[in-house]
């Protein structure tokens, strides 16, 4: 069954995020992504995660549906490793990040800043995400986080697997 997914996404100052004495490495990911041809359907992708804290390997299998404002459908469910590394092998699009987390001060518990730092032709990107259980949710912004970019559709991760920053890098350096 599909959830609902509701995240804002923000360019973070990355030498600002990583000297926030309060941020832990949760995992490191490679994501493949399918060509998708459903207009329903925005991403569906394999994701090979290994868990920074436990060393823990995992295969993940997700599929997003099209954005409406920050909300989305969202399907997820973990797969082996072994079956999840043959799919990867098969994806036409990949991106690979670190992802670290950060509590948030928000109008409800429990909030979690997600940053993920690219890698290869991503790099040298660096996107906050803050998933809320409500669009109507406030919450404090630290200080690295800079612009808001949840309608700019170039900075989701399926996006920037077929067109990396570093095909945009001087507009991207712009907006920070």
């Amino acid at each position: 069954m599909a959830k609902s997914e509701i995240e804002f996404k923000f360019l973070v100052d990355k030498k600002e995020f990583l000297n926030d004495p309060n941020i832990e490495k949760y995992l490191h990911s490679r994501q493949g992504y399918f060509h998708v041809t459903e207009e329903a359907v925005s991403s569906f992708r394999i994701a090979l995660i290994d868990y920074a804290e436990t060393g823990e390997q995992v295969s993940i299998i997700n599929m997003k549906g099209n954005r409406t404002g920050a909300s989305r459908a969202e399907i997820e469910t973990k797969i082996p490793r072994s079956i999840g590394e043959d799919m990867f092998a098969m994806t036409n699009h990949s991106i690979e990040k670190d992802r670290y987390h950060v509590k948030a001060n928000g109008s409800v518990p429990d909030l979690m800043w997600e940053v993920d730092v690219y890698y290869g032709e991503n790099f040298p990107l660096v996107v906050a995400e803050l998933e809320v259980p409500s669009e109507d949710v406030t919450f404090e912004k630290p200080e690295w986080i800079l612009k808001n970019v949840t309608d700019d559709d170039r900075f989701y991760n399926a996006n920037l697997s077929e067109v990396p920053v570093s095909e945009f890098l001087e507009e991207y350096f712009a907006m920070l």
